[in-house]
């Protein structure tokens, strides 16, 4: 029991310095913040075998790989310690995929306005098994905008995506949001690089 409550306390721990307190918190933001426990795993790939059937994920980091013992444990908590429960019976276990060339406000265009395809949306990222995103403007860079871009990896992340993007699009001289690839990669915190010039 003191080993279930000291990852009780670790998981909380990280969860406590990243999310200041808000004055009304949704359904969808309070889901990040409980313990969850994935146990009765087939198999736990990271990206090699894991000896271990249970995992306890606090917030969106993994706490620990637990054994019988400690997932019958945190199974067993007090009512009041909100833990989700996951039975993977069946189930192989990986990690999120990283997708770096997405786009995430939608592609197509180059044969015309009915060509364009539609933004993504983050069920459809998470059914694909994408943790993480890196987004692209593509060739459309009249309609579409690096500003919009940048606005779609800032709801990703909120809505539990990791998201950045590329500055540029397929045209020189490149299109920026700060006048200079250099000032969107420093100033820009979702901007990793610059892609498709």
């Amino acid at each position: 029991e003191h080993a279930c409550m000291a990852l009780h306390d670790k998981a909380n721990n990280l969860l406590k310095p990243s999310v200041p307190p808000l004055p009304v918190v949704s359904q969808q933001m309070q889901s990040r913040f409980k313990l969850t426990l994935i146990k009765n795993a087939e198999a736990i790939f990271a990206p090699e075998v894991i000896n271990a059937k249970h995992i306890l994920v606090g917030g969106t980091q993994v706490v620990g790989l637990l054994d019988d013992q400690a997932a019958a444990a945190i199974e067993a908590m007090p009512s009041d310690i909100s833990t989700r429960i996951v039975d993977a019976k069946g189930c192989i276990v990986v990690p999120g995929f990283v997708d770096i060339h997405v786009h995430i406000t939608g592609g197509g265009g180059e044969l015309g306005p009915a060509s364009r395809t539609p933004e993504a949306r983050v069920g459809e990222l998470i059914e694909g098994g994408l943790t993480t995103v890196v987004g692209v403007l593509g060739t459309d860079c009249v309609s579409r905008s690096l500003e919009n871009l940048l606005t779609k990896c800032r709801g990703l992340n909120e809505d539990g995506i990791s998201a950045y993007m590329w500055t540029g699009a397929y045209r020189i001289p490149s299109p920026t949001i700060t006048g200079s690839v250099r000032r969107d990669i420093c100033l820009l915190e979702q901007c990793i690089g610059v892609g498709e010039c």
